[in-house]
């Protein structure tokens, strides 16, 4: 799949996606949501692109969102068009009836479903031939046969978030939040959805310190490709979103280097970028080199020869780092970074050469500062949040973690003697959360009363505090000055065993969980809970002397929005992990389906 939009909302207007689509507008404010902050519109504004080009869907494709209707007027507001969704140029779009009742339109049809007004609701809804599917917080609610007039997209108009955007202007605006939309090429599965709605906000997969998150890309329709010298012959394929081509070449080599590139992007000298593509060949015996290039016909750049004529899509990476100046042969040029398809054979004069290959998803992506270190130590002292959603944490050189051994899920891990933790950015920005799951898998090398692996504000407060405990239970949730102060169960642990440990807070009751089984729970009168901005993993609580820093090996951290469920744990003790450390599930849209 591809996830060709993606807007966060939680801050920012940044496009994720892969289509390159350029945002303007804005909502009116940035309130507090689920996943952090959140998209408010209050009458008159909208987010929107000045065009479709590779989200005007006919055929399979789904879209997802999380929306709080507790500002919805009453009237027909629109909380997203795509290409108009009137009668006479149909489109897709969410229409918010009510504070309780919403409706999906695609073409001349529409469905109408209830949420719950007031409460941030997950909405989804997938297209797969004739059969539509819409989702409400992962579980679909509506399932029905398109047989209306589908749409005609003849405006290409674009998408608009927060109004009903058509060509004559702006109206139907939408009083109300959002976060977290998606727009994907295809038809998400059932499994997709559910895992999507989870609301992973935070993952530190704790493996690598160099996970490539994805920070800017450049693809799309920003990002079109151009022939370069004589002789190719360019089409668009069939049956292929976005911006996709099939190259061909039949002639004399004319020793002018033909080329097929794309143009040049902004870049941040001293950062390594990621250049990726898929490729399909149809000729034999004719070479065609993936070229990350510094400059224009930049020869010595490390490129990919691609070989491999089984009509069949490969996928290819290449990381270089791009610095503002490169020299080559002794002469200095200004860094103008290109991605180049060519082939060296066809420089050779005279002699006859045929090429057909296809090309599609190429696309550049800023990497985290990757440097060389033998304890495995924080380049940039960043630690990545491969969620997408930017929470991402820190580290000191005095207090870092080292990179030790491995764990369940990855094939490293993270060690923490005393003394050495991770600040992290809690995302839900200090805000009260009626439900929230916290997890992590543990591996206590010296066992002690209290030793704390997670800190946010947890002791004499309302926030959090948990850790693992040898004076007869296994774990400890803490909670200050509310009643009862704290959810303790479970016996004695082994020290130099992996466990995971899982925290489900659920509008007032607490649950641990111990390798994906429930193992204590306990009731609170407030229904919320208060983390602070931040919190610590390894660090104790400074003002007591009763709890000790955690001394051991941490993987595998994550904070859902959602109070999972008993099947939701099961399925993360029991499953290999499904997002990727490199981000790759919400960047690129690759869930596992297992």
């Amino acid at each position: 799949m591809a996830l060709q939009i993606w807007l966060p909302l939680n801050g920012d207007t940044r496009q994720q996606g892969l289509s390159g689509a350029v945002m303007s507008g804005g909502p009116t404010s940035w309130g507090n949501g689920n996943l952090g902050k959140c998209a408010t519109f209050a009458g008159n504004k909208i987010l929107k692109t000045e065009n479709m080009h590779d989200f005007d869907y006919q055929d399979n494709f789904s879209w997802a969102c999380w929306v709080n209707t507790a500002r919805g007027s009453g009237n027909a507001e629109y909380i997203f068009s795509v290409g108009r969704v009137d009668y006479s140029t149909f489109g897709y779009g969410l229409q918010c009836l009510s504070t309780s009742q919403c409706s999906a339109r695609f073409g001349s049809s529409s469905w109408d479903f209830t949420v719950t007004g007031g409460q941030w609701t997950h909405i989804a809804f997938v297209k797969n031939g004739t059969n539509i599917s819409i989702y409400v917080n992962g579980t679909r609610q509506i399932n029905a046969t398109f047989n209306g007039i589908a749409p005609t997209f003849a405006d290409s108009i674009g998408l608009g978030i927060g109004c009903f955007h058509y060509s004559g202007g702006d109206i139907y605006y939408y009083n109300g939040n959002v976060c977290d939309f998606r727009i994907y090429d295809n038809a998400l599965s059932p499994k997709e959805i559910h895992e999507i709605a989870q609301g992973l906000c935070c993952h530190y997969p704790l493996n690598d310190p160099y996970a490539t998150g994805s920070i800017n890309k450049y693809s799309g329709d920003n990002f079109e490709g151009k022939p370069s010298g004589s002789g190719y012959t360019v089409a668009k394929l069939a049956n292929e979103r976005g911006y996709n081509y099939k190259l061909s070449y039949t002639g004399t080599g004319n020793n002018t280097w033909p080329n097929f590139y794309f143009p040049t992007f902004s870049f941040t000298a001293g950062k390594t970028y990621d250049y990726s593509c898929k490729v399909r060949c149809h000729s034999k015996n004719f070479n065609i080199s993936f070229r990350a290039a510094h400059i224009s016909n930049d020869w010595a750049t490390s490129t990919k020869t691609i070989t491999v004529a089984d009509n069949q899509w490969h996928e290819y990476h290449i990381q270089i780092k791009l610095d503002a100046k490169y020299t080559r042969s002794g002469t200095e040029y200004d860094t103008k970074p290109l991605v180049e398809f060519y082939s060296e054979s066809l420089a050779t004069k005279d002699k006859v050469y045929t090429c057909d290959f296809d090309l599609k998803d190429v696309c550049v992506s800023e990497c985290s500062t990757a440097a060389s270190g033998s304890n495995g130590s924080w380049a940039d002292n960043t630690v990545y949040d491969t969620s997408g959603m930017g929470n991402h944490g820190s580290v000191t050189a005095a207090t870092a973690p080292v990179l030790a051994g491995n764990s369940p899920m990855y094939d490293k891990c993270y060690e923490f003697p005393y003394k050495n933790y991770i600040t992290g950015k809690m995302p839900f920005g200090g805000q009260t959360a009626s439900n929230l799951t916290i997890s992590v898998w543990l591996n206590q090398i010296e066992g002690g009363a209290y030793s704390t692996w997670l800190n946010s504000n947890g002791y004499g407060g309302s926030g959090l505090w948990l850790a693992v405990n040898t004076e007869g239970c296994a774990q400890w949730g803490y909670r200050g000055s509310v009643s009862p102060n704290y959810v303790r169960g479970g016996s004695n642990i082994a020290v130099n065993t992996w466990h995971l440990f899982t925290y489900v807070y659920k509008e007032g009751v607490a649950t641990w969980y111990l390798d994906g089984k429930k193992n204590c729970s306990a009731t609170y009168a407030d229904k919320a809970i208060m983390p602070a901005d931040t919190f610590t993993l390894g660090d104790s609580y400074a003002g007591s002397d009763w709890n000790t820093n955690f001394h051991g090996k941490l993987s595998d951290f994550r904070i859902y929005a959602t109070a999972l469920s008993d099947a939701d744990i099961a399925e993360l003790y029991n499953t290999p992990v499904s997002i990727t450390s490199t981000g790759t599930m919400m960047t690129k849209g690759e869930l596992i389906e297992t």
